[in-house]
């Protein structure tokens, strides 16, 4: 057993928990191939970022991080409050880049647009990139954002597992990986063919061919995945909350690393009207005393149920989504 570890868990692609440990150590190797891929749209260390995060601890809206020398952005208080604050910021502390959930940092630039905000023309003039990660940027939105900045933008693939991590190389969409990092296949199976990792940084809890659960089209030399298109991977689903304002599924759900996790083989989250979630949850074993208590629900504004079911919702091709529809005619 490592002695030096920490606790980490995942929704993974579909809302299947996963509890797994992580060393220290492997940051450097991480953070290393991070901006090595945040170089190809000019990042530098030094230069100062808004990220769109889950984060459910942030205080006042726009939050500085000095260790990472970031903002980070509460994306559950509405883009009115979020836009204000950034026009606050005194010239000497204006962003050069946004980084975070793309479905996020997309629909805070088209509002931007659509209310004729003038934080939008100070963005345009100042932001030299975007960093896109977590979730597969829709390719028409992502356009149509670059161009409202006049900026590039940088996607790639990655995990909290660590197993596999991906840049895209000349070609938006299409992810190389690094085979410095995790040694990369794909398995062919009904569905199509899943991407396979193993992970070579983490001891404590080895990912060996860990399957991702994510759909692609990979080009295959020698058994080795030289490059990938995400056929089906983390969208940027969502619901409203009682302001309607949107509350993003890849932060509320993977951005908070819950404790329910601990108590559930996959978690689902459907929504009847704006200002409430029902929260499905299938359990791994006996049920905990209270499902609520499991949740952070912390800066949102949003009434939970907790409804525990034997297996999760599928669509009719027998795929497991994380926001459901229609349930009672499921």
């Amino acid at each position: 057993m490592r002695s030096s570890r920490s606790l980490e868990n995942t929704g993974g692609s579909s809302g299947e928990p996963l509890n797994f440990y992580v060393e220290p150590s492997s940051i450097p190797h991480e953070w290393a191939h991070m901006h090595k891929i945040w170089r190809r749209v000019g990042y530098r260390p030094r230069d100062l970022k808004i990220v769109f995060g889950g984060r459910s601890t942030i205080q006042n809206v726009l939050d500085y991080d000095a260790l990472r020398h970031h903002f980070a952005a509460d994306i559950y208080a509405g883009w009115a409050a979020v836009a204000d604050k950034i026009m606050a910021l005194p010239f000497y502390s204006r962003p050069k880049f946004l980084h975070g959930y793309p479905s996020a940092i997309f629909d805070f630039v088209q509002w931007l647009e659509a209310q004729r905000h003038p934080l939008l023309a100070i963005l345009r003039s100042e932001i030299e990139g975007l960093l896109l990660g977590s979730e597969y940027p829709s390719p028409e939105v992502r356009i149509k954002t670059e161009k409202l900045l006049d900026c590039s933008s940088a996607s790639w693939y990655g995990h909290t597992e660590r197993a596999v991590l991906a840049f895209e190389d000349e070609e938006k969409s299409l992810y190389r990986p690094f085979l410095t990092y995790g040694f990369v296949e794909a398995a062919s199976n009904e569905d199509g063919q899943r991407l396979i990792g193993t992970a070579y940084y983490n001891h404590a809890s080895p990912f060996i061919r860990y399957d991702t659960g994510d759909l692609v089209e990979a080009d295959v030399v020698e058994g080795v995945v030289e490059s990938f298109r995400i056929v089906k991977g983390r969208s940027g689903d969502f619901i409203e909350d009682k302001y309607g304002n949107k509350v993003f599924l890849t932060g509320l759900i993977f951005g908070r690393h819950h404790r329910i996790f601990d108590y559930c083989r996959h978690i689902q989250v459907a929504q009847d009207t704006p200002g409430s979630a029902i929260i499905y949850v299938v359990p791994k074993g006996a049920e905990p005393d209270n499902w609520d208590a499991l949740f952070d629900r912390t800066n949102v504004h949003l009434d939970f149920t907790f409804r525990p079911v034997a297996e999760p919702f599928r669509t009719p091709a027998g795929k497991i989504p994380l926001l459901v529809k229609n349930v009672g005619q499921k």
